[in-house]
């Protein structure tokens, strides 16, 4: 799928989103670690450069796992079993990443 079709799907997500009061945030695409992932990476890369500035224009959060789960643009082998889904510890990294996000907004999904 090309990419300005990926970032159209996130704009009208978020959009539906704030429509119904609920807080988006935007994670970037995980890096890729399987053969000939190069291109994927180039692409997520490109994803992630919109989504990112989208997210700064529109005062949304964004959550860039990629910088401490890849090196070199390719998701580390310590954090994946098959060269992109997450292991235990990327999970784990995961949830440190998006705990202080969760507990910037916990009072308003209080409520």
């Amino acid at each position: 799928m090309p990419i300005k079709d990926i970032y159209g799907i996130y704009l009208q997500i978020v959009a539906e989103l704030k429509k119904h009061d609920i807080i988006p945030v935007i994670q970037a695409a995980l890096h890729r670690s399987i053969k000939d992932s190069e291109e994927s990476n180039r692409r997520i890369t490109k994803l992630n450069e919109m989504l990112k500035q989208f997210a700064q224009e529109k005062q949304v959060d964004f959550l860039d796992l990629n910088e401490v789960l890849s090196e070199k643009k390719q998701l580390k082998s310590k954090y994946t079993y098959d060269g992109i889904h997450l292991t235990a510890a990327g999970y784990k990294l995961w949830r440190e990443a998006i705990s202080p996000i969760i507990k910037k907004y916990q009072a308003q999904w209080k409520d």
